[in-house]
């Protein structure tokens, strides 16, 4: 078999597994025998304030600026959203570090400010791992599969230059690849999950179902203990209006992934109807986990493939 061929082989094996695991699972979920797994489920989350979302993001930035001044990159980061070919691997490992420092400043800040709510969810988190493990895995063979048929279909009409995935084709060393990986596959999504669905989502949450006063969106909530998540239950479009305000911002950060020079990329539409899916599952939850294991799981699939087929070709 010619290396051509190979990649192709394997590509389409593991297409045909993760399409028969998605009808199989579908077929349970319409019969009924996974539904329990997302049914409503009491859980505290802190009562974030706009104040929380504009501190997280000052904090990673900072943190961002500060790993990269004491460790600057040895090349030049190219400008250009398509132009990977001057992208220097090793400011991943910067850009990884960065992230996950911020994080945990800002979650050693939260559980300073908020210690009643930050042990709450503490607790939330451990006890359900292994269930949200699983609803992880099961949502994303449920909802991701289909949503990477209508990007493939989107992609044969709209040219598709990922930074990431243009750099990814190029490197060849484990050195230049690790970086790359540990930041879109673990990093990225903790990140993203935190400030998207952990703290817009919530926000969004209490703009429209809640209603409080004009300082407890900014500030947040002055009585975190009195905080019951029963009430972002919401009707109408309250229930679904800060899952789609949500995810419409969380598509919209991701733009620039078309052609040079064009905003629109084959990933703009599937990623909204992802964060509609990951939005839906915080919500039912309560917590973030099922979120950012799926979303974890799509990046690796993405970069283990991207690196296979650059590698075998």
């Amino acid at each position: 078999m010619s290396n051509l061929e190979e990649p192709n082989a394997v590509l389409a094996v593991v297409t045909l597994l993760m399409g028969g695991g998605s009808l199989v699972v579908w077929y349970l979920w319409l019969s009924g025998g996974l539904r329990h797994l997302w049914r409503w489920q009491n859980g505290p989350r802190v009562p974030f304030g706009l104040v929380d979302l504009f501190s997280a993001l000052l904090i990673m930035a900072a943190a961002e600026l500060a790993v990269s001044l004491l460790t600057p990159s040895s090349g030049e980061v190219s400008l250009s959203p398509v132009d990977a070919a001057t992208l220097d691997p090793a400011r991943y490992w910067t850009l990884a570090l960065a992230r996950t420092l911020g994080l945990v400043i800002w979650c050693g800040w939260i559980c300073a400010t908020r210690p009643r709510a930050a042990r709450q969810a503490s607790t939330a988190y451990a006890r359900h791992f292994r269930q949200d493990l699983v609803r992880g895995i099961i949502g994303f063979l449920l909802w991701v599969p289909p949503i990477l048929m209508l990007q493939a279909w989107l992609a044969s009409w709209i040219d598709y230059r990922h930074p990431t995935a243009e750099m990814l084709k190029q490197l060849r060393e484990f050195s230049q690849i690790a970086p790359v990986v540990v930041t879109t596959v673990l990093v990225a999504p903790l990140a993203e999950e935190v400030l998207f669905r952990g703290i817009l989502l919530g926000w969004f949450d209490r703009l429209l179902v809640e209603r409080p006063d004009m300082h407890s969106l900014l500030m947040g909530s002055p009585h975190e203990s009195g905080y019951v998540r029963e009430g972002i239950r919401g009707t109408g479009f309250a229930r679904w209006g800060a899952v789609l305000a949500s995810s419409f911002v969380f598509a919209v950060l991701h733009l620039g992934n078309g052609p040079e020079g064009q905003w629109f990329g084959p990933d703009l539409v599937p990623l909204f109807l992802l964060a509609i899916v990951l939005g839906w599952i915080t919500r039912q939850t309560g917590r973030l986990t099922p979120a950012i294991v799926m979303h974890s799981m799509l990046n690796g699939l993405t970069v283990a493939m991207i690196i296979f087929v650059s590698q075998s070709t």
